[in-house]
């Protein structure tokens, strides 16, 4: 089974909590990249870079090759 990990960066519509305007996400496909779905997993931060910096730990944490 050939499993690919992707990351999308979102704008939240407003602030949750007041602070958190950006949502990561890690996408997962099961069928080599042909389709990804959320996985659930992600975090919500102030920042876009600080977003990013989140998405690139994961990656280096999670490396599966």
């Amino acid at each position: 089974m050939d499993i690919k990990r992707k990351y999308n960066i979102e704008k939240t519509s407003y602030p949750l909590d007041g602070i958190y305007n950006y949502n990561a996400q890690v996408w997962l496909s099961v069928d080599g990249g042909e389709t990804f779905c959320y996985a659930g997993i992600g975090k919500f931060t102030k920042t876009k870079e600080e977003a990013q910096a989140w998405c690139e730990k994961y990656e280096r944490d999670h490396n599966w090759a």
